[in-house]
């Protein structure tokens, strides 16, 4: 299995669910938690009625607007249809469907009244290796999103560094990640319609930094 395909690894899913389903007990016990914390403070500012989760993995955060934003419709996809099951088992509430970030199985949001008024990028583009497929998702978010995107959990470089690949284990399988610099974000999402509205970041000071970033779509 190569590094890219490691997502879907039929393990993989049980294991995430475990990792955030404690990381959201102990949040909501009162412990800091960079991306929890990131989405208790944009989701207010977008102030969505209904939520698609682009790779949503094993529906973690499904809990967490279940939670924290009761009123939003919610629903995900992701490219891994083990990760999808595994959602769908737990989170019955919502709908999951498999899914390639750069294709999306989605009409447009003009085409549509029933489309998301916030996309949710849920850590998904970092998988990508070429920037190309960067752009294609970018303008997919887009194309699907009526108002808003968020890119939660995107790593970024400081000004001058060039795109960074990143092979890692994670879940006991080998994944790639893909670490942009901010000139290369900017220009993308410019490219791709995306006004940055508000970021919240953590990690700072350290390459690259985390952010969770507020993106208005741009008709």
């Amino acid at each position: 299995m190569s590094a890219a395909d490691g997502w879907h690894d039929v393990g993989v899913p049980a294991q995430q669910a475990a990792l955030a389903a404690g990381e959201f007990i102990a949040w909501k016990a009162g412990a800091r938690h960079g991306p929890f914390d990131a989405l208790a403070r944009l989701i207010p500012r977008a102030n969505p009625t209904h939520v698609l989760e682009v790779g949503s993995g094993s529906g973690h955060n499904a809990a967490w607007f279940a939670s924290e934003w009761p009123g939003a419709m919610f629903e995900g996809c992701d490219y891994s249809p083990a990760m999808v099951d595994c959602a769908r088992k737990a989170h019955p509430h919502a709908r999951f469907t498999v899914g390639d970030q750069r294709d999306l199985p989605y009409v447009g949001a003009t085409a549509t009244a029933l489309a998301p008024d916030l996309l949710l990028h849920g850590c998904a583009l970092i998988h990508l290796s070429d920037i190309g497929d960067w752009l294609a998702a970018l303008c997919e978010a887009a194309r699907v999103s009526s108002r808003w995107v968020l890119l939660h959990r995107t790593p970024v470089r400081p000004p001058g560094l060039s795109v960074q690949h990143v092979t890692k284990h994670a879940y006991g399988v080998e994944i790639h990640e893909t670490h942009v610099p901010q000139a290369a974000l900017d220009w993308l999402l410019e490219s791709a319609g995306l006004r940055e509205v508000r970021t919240e970041a953590w990690n700072l000071g350290q390459d690259p930094t985390q952010a969770s970033i507020l993106c208005e779509v741009l008709r």
